[in-house]
């Protein structure tokens, strides 16, 4: 029986597995030969049972969710991952519809996210949001604390859903960030007003959206951590419970980019 919304090939948000399938063997061309990728602890990966795959965005471009989609998809648990998105992307041509479509992607509200993982998905999410972008190449790959957002660990504590840490280096390299322009920025009318400026970023006028489609190949890493549970609680979660376990995965997931950028520097 087809739930109401869904067709045979796709569900209420436009997903079509087959195509998720396809766009993975694609990716995984990249992931092999081109980000080179080395991926670490996918024994951790649950085999079935809702999760959120909590990450830091390592660099401008979403590269990265790519790639541990790519990683999931192939494990030993061969699980597709739908992921959060930002308010609007849908809108944007094509990048819209791959997003939805081809990837899996919702946008980033609770609703959603309580949604799909009330039918058992694995669900990627990066509480950094956009702050990623106001990163440059020379602040290195540590997230910070005040912009790391509590919204998956409300989530978390309200549902008893376990958490899995994603951490993940190199990719800051494929588009890096050099410096922020202001005035490109009002120009623009970029959020926050700065504008990420890349090496990439002068082709711009002529080649729309030329930095997601055209990175600079670098060696990249991702690791999956251990699973974090909280204690399912009623619909009412206190802060103060939602701040300890924002705080935990945050810190677990700081040591794993630690561990991962001193495998890198070991291996180079």
């Amino acid at each position: 029986m087809v739930e109401p919304g869904f067709t045979e090939e796709f569900d209420a948000f436009g997903f079509n597995p087959r195509w998720y399938d396809t766009s993975m063997r694609i990716l995984k061309l990249l992931y092999d030969d081109f980000f080179r990728v080395e991926a670490y602890g996918l024994e951790n990966i649950p085999k079935d049972g809702p999760v959120l795959l909590v990450g830091n965005h390592a660099g401008y471009t979403s590269h990265d969710a790519l790639m541990t989609m790519v990683a999931v998809r192939f494990s030993p648990a061969s699980r597709r991952i739908r992921s959060l998105f930002y308010n609007g992307l849908e809108k944007l041509p094509f990048i819209g519809y791959a997003s939805t479509n081809l990837l899996g992607g919702v946008i980033g509200h609770p609703r959603n996210a309580e949604y799909l993982l009330s039918k058992g998905e694995a669900l990627l999410t990066y509480p950094e949001g956009g702050n990623a972008a106001d990163r440059s190449i020379r602040d290195g790959v540590l997230i910070k604390r005040q912009h790391f957002s509590s919204g998956f660990a409300r989530i978390a504590c309200k549902n008893g859903i376990p958490v899995l840490p994603v951490a993940a280096v190199g990719f800051e390299k494929i588009a890096p960030v050099l410096f922020h322009s202001k005035i490109l920025g009002r120009l623009f009318k970029v959020k926050k007003g700065r504008c990420p400026i890349t090496p990439q970023s002068p082709f711009i006028l002529f080649i729309p959206n030329l930095i997601p489609i055209v990175p600079f190949p670098a060696k990249c890493y991702i690791e999956f951590g251990n699973i974090i549970t909280p204690e399912r609680h009623s619909t009412v979660t206190s802060s103060d419970e939602v701040t300890l376990f924002t705080d935990m995965v945050f810190v677990e997931l700081n040591d794993l980019i630690k561990k991962l950028d001193s495998r890198r520097h070991n291996s180079g």
